[in-house]
């Protein structure tokens, strides 16, 4: 049977994890950013694959209520940033070495 964690390992395990999420929460905003999700145009130097990805993404936060505008823009709520977890449950995580699938 497992042995429980002493009250201050669990502490700093939990500190550690909370700022790990916010690291991880910023780079999927920039990420969600350089991707063009809001913008009406996509950008130029996506490849097909970013391309898909950023379709799958839009349509994903249409779906979590976000809106289409006439211009082509797209509302990028909190709750539709939310939906990269959804999209990509699974991603390989673009800043690391090892190129191996991470929970997002």
């Amino acid at each position: 049977m497992r042995q429980a964690l002493d009250k201050t390992l669990r502490n700093q395990l939990e500190s550690t994890v909370l700022a790990a999420r916010e690291v991880v929460e910023t780079a999927c905003r920039e990420e969600i950013e350089r991707l063009g999700v809001a913008d009406a145009t996509v950008p130029a130097f996506l490849n097909d694959a970013q391309r898909k990805l950023r379709n799958r993404l839009r349509a994903h936060a249409r779906q979590l209520g976000d809106s289409l505008h006439d211009n082509g823009k797209q509302d990028c709520s909190p709750a539709g940033r939310d939906g990269l977890r959804a999209v990509a449950p699974h991603a390989v995580c673009p800043f690391s070495r090892a190129k191996q699938p991470v929970d997002v």
